[in-house]
C-alpha cells in the first residue's frame, strides 16, 4: 500500500514538470518573436534576392504568339516580422533520448516581387515592361525543435508542402483566361522552387540558431 501511495505521489510530481501545449506554444512564440528576427536579419535575409527566372506558354491561336516573360530583380520581404505560429504545438514528447516538439507556423503575408518584361501577349511583338508582386496565403510551415538533455535545442524538421500566392501585376498584359491560367500556374511553380531554396538555404540556418537560443519544454 505504501508503495503504491509512493508511486501515484511519483506520478503526480513527474506529471507536474512536464511539458504541456501552453509550454510549447510559449517556446515557439519566443523562438519566432524574440530571437528569429535579429538572426533573419544578421543573415541579410530580410530583404532577400531571389534569383531571376524565364516562363513561356504557348499560343492558342492565330490571334496570340508564344508568351515569353523574363523576370529579374526579385527581392522577398518579411521573414523577420511575419512567421507566427498557427494552432497549438505538438505535447513535447520523447523521441528516443530526445524531447521534442513539433509547430505549424504560418507564412502568410511574405511578399515576393519581380521587375519583369513580356513578349507574344498579342500579335504586335512589342515588350511590355511590368513589375510583379506576390504574397504567400493559406501557406504553413512544420517545424521540429529537438533536445537532449540539458543541451540547446536544435532544428530537426522544416517542411513546406505547397506554397500559395496571390499574383498581382502593375500592367494586365490582357491574356485570354487559358493562358491567365497557364502563366499564373507557370509563374506560381518557378517562383515557390526560388522561395523554398531560400527557406532550406540560409533560412534554416537562422531558425536553427533561433531554436537554440530558447530551453526547450520537458517531456
Amino acid at each position: 500500500m505504501a508503495f503504491s501511495s509512493l508511486f501515484c505521489v511519483s506520478l503526480v510530481i513527474a506529471g507536474a514538470f512536464a511539458g504541456s501545449i501552453q509550454d510549447a506554444n510559449m517556446y515557439m512564440d519566443a523562438v519566432l518573436r524574440d530571437h528569429l528576427p535579429n538572426n533573419v536579419r544578421s543573415l541579410n535575409l530580410d530583404p532577400v534576392g531571389i534569383p531571376a527566372f524565364n516562363v513561356k506558354v504557348d499560343s492558342t491561336g492565330f490571334t496570340n504568339r508564344d508568351l515569353k516573360a523574363e523576370f529579374r530583380s526579385g527581392t522577398m520581404y518579411g521573414l523577420s516580422s511575419t512567421l507566427r505560429r498557427r494552432g497549438d504545438c505538438g505535447v513535447p514528447g520523447w523521441q528516443g533520448a530526445n524531447v521534442t516538439t513539433g509547430c505549424y507556423v504560418s507564412l502568410d503575408g511574405l511578399r515576393i516581387t519581380f521587375e519583369g518584361s513580356a513578349k507574344g501577349y498579342d500579335m504586335s511583338g512589342s515588350k511590355k515592361v511590368f513589375s510583379m508582386d506576390l504574397v504567400v496565403e493559406k501557406t504553413n510551415a512544420f517545424v521540429e525543435a529537438t533536445s537532449w538533455s540539458g543541451r540547446p535545442a536544435v532544428l530537426k524538421t522544416l517542411t513546406v508542402t505547397g506554397v500559395n500566392f496571390r499574383i498581382n501585376m502593375n500592367k494586365s498584359l490582357h491574356l485570354n483566361s487559358k493562358r491567365q491560367k497557364k502563366s499564373e500556374k507557370a509563374i506560381s511553380q518557378s517562383v515557390q522552387n526560388l522561395f523554398l531554396g531560400v527557406l532550406y538555404g540560409p533560412f534554416r540556418e537562422a531558425l536553427n540558431r533561433s531554436v537554440a537560443r530558447v530551453a526547450l519544454p520537458r517531456a
